[in-house]
């Protein structure tokens, strides 16, 4: 998604990694922003790299599979990281991803999770 994004165009095969960085400069209402994107693994086994990612942001977006609970119900660890590093007034962005998959995570689950949060 960042990749299609960033550089516009859509790989059928990504090789996930731990931690990838991009920067994309966008025109909007005659301004121009600089943004810069860590595309971070949300694995379990990388918490620790996390660390840094809770500090002087902006906002986070958090991309979740709808053909994969255990994508969804990773969002309530980073929830807990974000809360555990004093950034719960960091925007939030939630996004399920992959919906040409098979739905396991019903929209109205990310809706509702995005609410409870004050998520957006």
């Amino acid at each position: 998604m960042v990749i299609r994004w960033i550089q516009d165009y859509f790989l059928t095969y990504h090789d996930p990694t731990i931690e990838d960085t991009y920067r994309k400069v966008i025109q909007l209402d005659g301004f121009l922003y600089a943004i810069d994107l860590v595309d971070g693994a949300g694995q379990e086994e990388y918490a620790s790299l996390r660390a840094s990612y809770w500090g002087q942001k902006d906002g986070f977006l958090f991309m979740y599979s709808v053909g994969e609970m255990e994508s969804f119900n990773m969002l309530a660890q980073l929830k807990e990281e974000m809360k555990e590093k004093g950034a719960l007034e960091t925007p939030v962005m939630v996004v399920g991803n992959k919906v040409d998959l098979v739905r396991v995570v019903k929209e109205q689950q990310g809706r509702e999770f995005a609410r409870e949060c004050g998520f957006g």
